[in-house]
């Protein structure tokens, strides 16, 4: 496995993840973390200025931010997000896709 340390919200922001994703020629992204409305949302967006494509798992993000408010920074961000900038799904469907595109035996 290939780590990335980052020390800003983004994961791209100084760091090599855009060369390693190029010199694999990855072209999708699947983001999870915390927090949703800062982290995630920030290294989503530079992966689109970077012309990648993100899917974001709603379970595998985490918004501690304002947790106790009536409205919830994770479901906004996770709205924000989907109507511009990423796919959102669930861990499930995504192993369910992976493990569907399997050759079978």
């Amino acid at each position: 496995d290939l780590v990335v340390y980052k020390n800003r919200y983004s994961g791209f922001f100084n760091t090599d993840l855009e060369e390693l994703l190029r010199e694999r020629a990855i072209r999708t992204v699947v983001v999870v973390g915390a927090t949703t409305s800062v982290c995630v949302d920030s290294t989503v967006r530079d992966a689109v200025f970077r012309d990648f494509h993100c899917i974001v798992l709603e379970d595998c993000t985490a918004e501690p931010i304002a947790n106790d408010a009536p409205r919830s920074n994770h479901d906004a961000t996770l709205l924000t997000l989907e109507l511009l900038f990423a796919s959102i799904s669930t861990s499930e469907a995504l192993i369910e896709a992976l493990t569907a595109s399997q050759p079978r035996a």
